[in-house]
C-alpha cells in the first residue's frame, strides 16, 4: 500500500445535505453493519456513516485505514460500471473499498465480521496517526 500524507479528503459540498438524508434513513443492512460490525465498540477505529469523498458518498469510511465499506441493495443493480470507476477513483486516494451485498449482510453477517476483521487487521494505519487498540479479535500490529 503507498503511504498517504493527506488525510483530509475533499468533498463536493452540494451532496452535504444528501449525506445527511441518508445517515438518518440507513438501510436494514446498513443497520446491522452499523450495529454489529463497524461501531467503534467493536473495532477500536472510528468508521464514518455516508461519508461525502470527492463527488462520492461513501456507505462507511475509516480514514485512519484508509478503508470504504459498502453495502449494495437494488439500487446498484445495473450501475456495476459506475462502482467500479468509483471504487478506482477511491484507490488513486488511497482508499480500498470493500463491497457487500444486503443478501450477504442479512443471511451471512458472521462471515462479513470475520472477512472486516481480518481486513482491518491486514491494513495499516496512515504514518503519523494514533496506533490502533485491540478488542474482542481486532489485533493491530504495530508499524
Amino acid at each position: 500500500m503507498k503511504e498517504y500524507e493527506l488525510t483530509f479528503k475533499p468533498y463536493n459540498r452540494s451532496n452535504k445535505e444528501r449525506s445527511r438524508k441518508l445517515r438518518k434513513n440507513m438501510t436494514y443492512s446498513e443497520i446491522i453493519i452499523w450495529e454489529k460490525v463497524l461501531r467503534k465498540q467493536q473495532t477500536w477505529y472510528i468508521f464514518l456513516r455516508q461519508k461525502m469523498i470527492g463527488s462520492f458518498i461513501l456507505d462507511f469510511y475509516c480514514s485512519k485505514l484508509l478503508l470504504a465499506i459498502e453495502i449494495d441493495g437494488n439500487s446498484h443493480i445495473g450501475k456495476e460500471a459506475y462502482d467500479r470507476e468509483r471504487d478506482e477513483r477511491m484507490r488513486h486516494q488511497g482508499i480500498t473499498t470493500v463491497r457487500f451485498t444486503n443478501e450477504e449482510v442479512i443471511n451471512d453477517l458472521e462471515k462479513i465480521k470475520k472477512e472486516i476483521k481480518e481486513i482491518i487487521n491486514n491494513r495499516k494505519e496512515i504514518p503519523s496517526l494514533d496506533k490502533g487498540r485491540a478488542r474482542e479479535g481486532f489485533v493491530v500490529r504495530d508499524q
